[in-house]
């Protein structure tokens, strides 16, 4: 992996607001930025997908968790809704950041949200796994509630 990259995620954990400076500096262009969006959104649509079909629910889901291209719509929707909300708020609140810096930022905190889905999966699959070869109880003695 780029150690630029993993650099910048230490950065965003440890001082987020250095980290938002660094990614506005990049200044990319409107195209790049809103091609990034609908590829996050893709990611995160396909790993919302995965997860909903690997999971052991009991509970009803809505239909459209079954249809990526959905989750992808709404997931997308929902981005651009929160980047314009974000930029006409911070204007109206007397901001003077552009549309392209609330984009980039949503973008580069969006992929640190397929990265930690994608290591949820990986934790989930491995303690699945785990508790399978190994036969372990959840609590060790009385009737196994909590």
């Amino acid at each position: 992996m780029n150690p630029a990259l993993v650099e910048l995620v230490r950065t965003t954990l440890r001082a987020p607001r250095d980290a938002a400076g660094q990614i506005m500096a990049l200044r990319l262009t409107r195209d790049v930025l809103w091609t990034a969006l609908a590829l996050v959104a893709v990611g995160n649509a396909a790993l919302l997908f995965v997860i909903f079909q690997t999971s052991d629910t009991e509970f009803p889901l809505p239909g459209y968790v079954e249809r990526p291209l959905a989750l992808f719509v709404i997931i997308a929707g929902m981005m651009v809704i929160y980047v314009h909300g974000m930029y006409w708020a911070g204007l109206a609140l007397g901001g003077s950041g552009s549309l392209d810096d609330v984009l980039a930022l949503v973008i580069w905190f969006q992929a640190l949200r397929a990265l930690a889905q994608v290591a949820i999966i990986v934790m989930s699959f491995l303690l699945r796994r785990w508790r399978c070869c190994c036969h372990w109880p959840l609590r060790s003695g009385g009737s196994g509630s909590f």
